[in-house]
């Protein structure tokens, strides 16, 4: 049996963190003793408590708010990753995202395989030339979850040491026969019409866009509802400002919900008639998935990763990007059409079957694992 490291970049229940937690369960327990590392307390805690996956927190406080302490700490990880490598007898690390590059540091010191998984775009400014080749440097696979981020980062990362494997869900954590009680909780009308997106709250969610499209649905029927779910970035306090200033401005500031970060998102999802994503640039877009494992039809930026999920106007609709004219008259339309809502529906649900199981996901970096585990020589070109 094989000791992997699984090191993720926070502890929050956001898409990342989530996709790791999902793999650390799903991992064939008779060929691996895995454990999960998080840099410090936080909601991911409780899940791997609950499905009995060995933790390692390497703080245990609650992330701070000060950045000049976040980065202190951040500079102690490695050394720390390091020791637990020589502890455990870690024999793979697998670190998620490119900010967990203290846990690849570590295993590269460490001399043993380093997989990197990128679940990220690789676009904002503070990633630069240097920290992006240092990912070719010290892996031995670079994990993308889409042939988009494959694209970007085939420009310092060498082609025959990167690997797609898309995202899953865990098909029986989503029900689409499950009662919500979402609408009785925000106290809406059962025929109320509900519209989500779910996500956290920053400038690249293009969360403005959707409450734009807001105001024109709205016009169309009245009886909505526009529901905001999601955390707000440490740093992105001015965006949630603006983002209420928006509502009012609109006047919609009645019909929209700003629910914050929410752990019970299959409730949510069934509580939706239409799932939206109106990201300005998205990696994957777990949402999607989610939303379409729960028979949601759903709405999304054609941008990244995000038409390798959709198969536009099958199983999913796609705009483009901050295109809100395109974005409210597709919502409009799937509401006024059941039969369309349905079809998208479904044919969401039996695309997340083919090709977005957990399991599947699973197998395919258990095979990654074996190959490099396998090697009695190992290179890291």
């Amino acid at each position: 049996m094989k000791n992997i490291l699984l090191v993720s970049h926070q502890s929050d229940l956001s898409g990342a963190p989530i996709s790791l937690y999902l793999l650390a369960k799903e991992l064939d327990k008779k060929q691996f003793n895995v454990f999960y590392l998080t840099p410090t307390l936080g909601p991911i805690i409780s899940k791997l408590n609950e499905s009995k996956i060995k933790t390692i927190i390497l703080d245990n406080k609650e992330l701070s708010k000060n950045r000049f302490i976040r980065k202190i700490k951040r500079l102690t990880y490695s050394a720390k990753i390091f020791k637990i490598i020589k502890e455990k007898k870690i024999d793979l690390i697998h670190v998620n995202t490119i900010l967990a590059n203290f846990g690849a540091q570590a295993g590269y010191k460490a001399k043993i395989p380093v997989i990197w998984h990128l679940r990220e775009t690789l676009q904002n400014p503070r990633f630069n030339l240097i920290s992006k080749k240092k990912i070719n440097q010290i892996s031995n696979k670079v994990i993308v979850a889409s042939q988009a981020i494959k694209d970007i980062i085939s420009q310092f990362v060498s082609k025959e040491k990167i690997e797609i494997v898309y995202n899953g869900v865990d098909l029986n954590q989503f029900d689409s026969n499950l009662e919500s009680k979402i609408k009785e909780e925000f106290k809406i009308l059962p025929e109320t019409k509900l519209i989500g997106i779910i996500g956290s709250l920053e400038e690249n969610k293009g969360v403005d866009f959707f409450i734009q499209a807001a105001a024109k649905i709205k016009q169309e029927i009245p009886k909505i509802k526009f529901l905001i779910i999601g955390k707000t970035l440490l740093n992105q306090k001015k965006y949630l400002d603006f983002l209420k200033n928006l509502t009012k401005k609109l006047g919609i500031e009645n019909d929209i919900i700003f629910s914050g970060a929410r752990t019970d998102i299959t409730q949510i999802i069934k509580a939706l008639d239409v799932v939206v994503i109106s990201s300005k640039f998205e990696a994957f877009g777990r949402t999607i998935i989610e939303g379409m494992a729960m028979e949601k039809p759903v709405i999304a930026s054609n941008c990244g990763g995000i038409p390798e999920i959709i198969e536009d106007g099958k199983s999913g609709i796609l705009f483009p990007v901050g295109d809100i004219d395109s974005l409210a008259t597709n919502v409009v339309k799937i509401l006024q059409d059941k039969n369309l809502a349905l079809k998208l529906g479904k044919e969401g649900k039996k695309r997340v079957e083919e090709k977005f199981s957990i399991k599947k996901c699973t197998q395919k970096i258990e095979n990654i694992y074996e190959e490099i585990l396998n090697k009695k020589i190992y290179e890291k070109k």
